[in-house]
């Protein structure tokens, strides 16, 4: 992101050996040690104080992106092969929906959700999780487009060093009147 321009002000993950590699990133892009550790933040975006603590300070920023690698485990097939039950108990399939929680409070510009193109097809209790990520980011305000086909992306094209397909979600808002089939390329 930061070699597309963007400047990252809040990034949160539940682990901490992945905080300290966002962190060791910050520095190698010029933040200072402050900066870094007050950019990132190990937590869990499931309970309220991390929320209140993102809206605190989020404020009334104008936000260009808010970018989400939801965790995939339960949707890969590597997920489902260690265990077959994994999409029914695994707590980390509804985690899309406290993004959008924190999509619909910050409003950004632009969001791009990246996941393994299982889920795509993952489905628990009934719902379609894609579909139903896809569904609440419009009634949240933002044009996507619909041909799943063209969110799968070979991210190494994009210099990313993994050779599989991953699904990017992209979303524009609708008040900026772009048109997020530009976004994917042919």
């Amino acid at each position: 992101m930061h070699k597309a321009g963007f400047k990252t002000s809040y990034a949160l993950d539940f682990h901490p050996e992945s905080c300290l590699t966002l962190k060791t990133r910050l520095l190698s892009r010029g933040y200072s040690s402050k900066e870094a550790d007050y950019t990132v933040v190990n937590a869990d975006i499931t309970e309220a104080k991390t929320f209140q603590e993102f809206r605190r300070r989020i404020g009334k920023t104008n936000i260009d992106l808010l970018a989400a690698g939801i965790p995939c485990q339960s949707f890969s097939s590597v997920g489902k092969a260690k265990d077959k039950h994994a999409m029914k108990f695994d707590k980390r399939n509804w985690l899309y929906l406290h993004f959008m929680k924190y999509l619909r409070f910050s409003m950004p510009n632009v969001f791009v959700v990246e996941n393994v193109v299982g889920i795509l097809s993952s489905k628990r209790d009934g719902i379609d999780i894609f579909e139903d990520l896809m569904k609440k980011t419009q009634l949240a305000g933002y044009n996507i487009i619909e041909d799943k086909k063209r969110m799968v992306i070979d991210a190494s094209n994009f210099g990313i060093p993994q050779e599989r397909k991953r699904v990017f979600l992209i979303g524009i808002r609708k008040d900026l009147k772009i048109d997020p089939s530009l976004i994917y390329r042919e």
